[in-house]
């Protein structure tokens, strides 16, 4: 990606000029998107430029009849692998220094992937998009682009041989450049899909292509007059801007609005001679910063995403941004000059191509047998090692049994349903996740039949659902949520004595996912200022169904939450001391929802309410680890040891 061409006699300084416009487009919109929403669209400049520049010189040496696979591939191998090996090899280093065992896990997977240039396809299968918080942390996320490039190489110069053999060539790559541009269309509802192909990108490449072969085929540029080149340029810089200024992440991408970069390139391509290309974009400067894109590319997101990991998430500051901005432009420097420079004048030869081939596979070997070692966790002291061991994310399995007792035609692959078979349940524990992470210390506390029903992200109140942009999680056209019916199970079953809700509560009122109904008005999702309301409402009507039932209830309360990521405890250079942080802290989130539960609660006599943040916490200060083991797994989610001992207290109700 954003190669520069060989310095021959027809090299066009003007081309790195606008590789710098394109790597400073990406940076500030990575770096600021609050600024710079529309920067990502730098990378369609450099898609069009990479394909104008290699179809350049396939097509003039096709003309010559001296195409060769072997020099090509080789070349590439040569301009691409060095900055790329140092890259993943820090990246390796550098994780091994910062992350935990499960983080770095995670990153060897992208690492892997990476090296085979399949970070776009690892995009798509594992992650929510290219705006997807979970990607944002990801240090090689921006690796797609280079794969996308080095898949179009692969598969492009065959197809270009054969096409300039049978004389298709341009009628060709018109007819797979539409095709290309409206499949967009076709897969418009995978958003994701759509953003990291490489099928819905070839079209960007491939316009740089035939912009290509027409100025090589014609001498198009040479008898351009001046002044043309001047409103082409002009035209181009226009189009690019409003690019800029017009595309968001909420823009379907790529799509018609994609054309305001590519046209835009081509027309600044075309203007070869104008006074922008040659004043601006040929300046010395301008031409440097372009010159090392392919590396700074490489190096300015990984500072950005683990500064985003270190911090749980969040986003640094202004002035700690712009410190990133300088550390991944020093590295790149450093890379251009001691990497890529004196590799890129050798001889592009078979022992050099095998021996960068070979030491990338290595990376890839290395990646591979961090992952099997588990992160590495020796690289911890002893009691890292231990508390680690403990933060398991084991549960029961989904079973037929369950499923075939009380979920079947109502809840699907999406819900959780667990139950001990051979056993009558007799009490049932209805939520989402947090209903789930009771279970090991209640299966293993009491020998009394329990089936838990519930579903990611849904609190254990009937008529509230979770919206997403899957589908499967609601029953379209219906006011009920797919727990509905399985709850009306539960309520119907006489064998079954006490009910225990457990919920992450505070989502109900926090989160940006929900719907609900308030006297048969949709409560909107974003519509927080009737959330309170809906709350008191639904858990009233739900406590009084449950009372009519005759059953015994029990409402477990949201545990305290963590503002940090749990895995900072897990990291070389953190101290399990830190491992917590003052009760005032960790029920922040949560202590307005609790106390709304409380005083509905307060009004049933059936009803009993523990509240975990009694047990988790201690003299007002709440730690991830107690004895030696960890209590939560993530930041409000218990591990199996952190179920046993809020266990006690629910089965001690049980007895009364």
């Amino acid at each position: 990606m954003f190669y520069s061409p060989p310095r021959i006699n027809n090299y066009r300084p003007d081309i790195d000029g606008l590789r710098a416009i394109a790597i400073l487009t990406v940076v500030f919109f990575h770096t600021f998107p609050e600024f710079f929403p529309g920067g990502f669209i730098g990378v369609d400049i450099f898609f069009v430029i990479s394909g104008f520049l290699i179809s350049g010189i396939i097509f003039k040496k096709l003309e010559k009849e001296n195409f060769s696979f072997t020099d090509f591939y080789f070349r590439r191998i040569r301009r691409i692998f060095p900055a790329l090996i140092f890259l993943l090899i820090g990246i390796t280093i550098a994780g091994c220094i910062l992350l935990a065992p499960p983080e770095l896990r995670l990153l060897v997977r992208q690492i892997c992937w990476g090296a085979f240039f399949g970070e776009n396809i690892y995009l798509i299968k594992s992650t929510g998009g290219y705006w997807d918080q979970a990607t944002e942390m990801m240090p090689l996320m921006h690796l797609w682009t280079l794969a996308v490039e080095e898949q179009f190489y692969i598969f492009y110069p065959l197809i270009c041989v054969i096409l300039f053999k049978i004389k298709k060539l341009v009628s060709a790559l018109v007819i797979l450049t539409l095709l290309s541009f409206f499949s967009v269309y076709f897969f418009k509802d995978n958003t994701i899909l759509n953003f990291y192909s490489l099928h819905t990108r070839f079209w960007e490449l491939a316009c740089g292509g035939l912009l290509a072969f027409y100025i090589n085929k014609n001498n198009f540029l040479s008898i351009l007059s001046l002044a043309k080149q001047n409103l082409s340029s002009f035209s181009g810089i226009l189009l690019v801007t409003i690019g800029l200024v017009i595309t968001n992440e909420q823009d379907k991408f790529p799509g018609i609005i994609t054309l305001f970069p590519v046209l835009g390139t081509l027309l600044i391509l075309i203007g070869q001679n104008s006074i922008f290309n040659k004043s601006i974009l040929s300046h010395r400067l301008v031409v440097f910063v372009g010159l090392i894109s392919y590396t700074w590319y490489l190096w300015h997101w990984p500072p950005l995403a683990f500064s985003r990991i270190i911090l749980g998430g969040d986003i640094p500051g202004f002035g700690a941004r712009i410190i990133l901005i300088f550390v991944g432009l020093l590295i790149a420097i450093i890379s251009y000059f001691f990497v890529e420079n004196p590799i890129r004048k050798m001889k592009a030869t078979l022992r050099l191509s095998i021996s960068l081939s070979v030491i990338l596979f290595f990376v890839f070997a290395s990646g591979t047998t961090i992952r099997l070692m588990k992160g590495l966790p020796q690289r911890l002291d002893k009691a890292q090692q231990l508390v680690l061991e403990s933060a398991d994310n084991n549960f029961p399995h989904t079973t037929d049994y369950c499923l075939e007792k009380y979920g079947k035609g109502s809840l699907d692959a999406y819900s959780f349903c667990y139950a001990e078979k051979g056993k009558t349940a007799e009490i049932a524990i209805l939520g989402d996740s947090h209903g789930r992470h009771l279970l090991r210390g209640l299966f293993a506390g009491t020998s009394k039949g329990i089936v838990f029903l519930g579903m990611k992200g849904t609190p254990a109140i009937k008529n509230v659902f979770e919206v997403t942009a899957e589908p499967n999680y609601i029953k379209k056209g219906q006011g009920q949520s797919m727990l509905d019916k399985a709850f009306d199970k539960i309520l119907n079953d006489p064998k079954i004595k006490t009910v225990i809700l457990a919920s992450r509560w505070n989502l109900f009122l926090n989160s940006p996912g929900l719907y609900s109904w308030l006297n048969d008005n949709r409560v909107e999702p974003n519509d927080y200022t009737k959330r309170e309301e809906a709350l008191k409402l639904f858990m009233t009507d739900w406590l009084k169904q449950l009372q009519t039932h005759k059953k015994n209830v029990m409402i477990i309360l949201n545990t305290p939450e963590f503002p940090f990521t749990v895995y900072s405890c897990y990291r070389p250079i953190f101290s399990l001391d830190k491992c917590g942080v003052s009760q005032k802290e960790a029920t922040a989130a949560t202590s307005k929802v609790n106390e709304i539960i409380k005083g509905i609660s307060s009004k049933f006599t059936n009803v009993e309410v523990i509240d975990p943040t009694n047990i988790v916490c201690k003299n007002g200060y709440c730690s991830l680890v107690n004895n030696g083991k960890a209590v939560y797994r993530d930041e409000n989610h218990l591990t199996s040891y952190g179920s046993t001992l809020i266990a006690p207290a629910i089965l001690e109700k049980l007895k009364d």
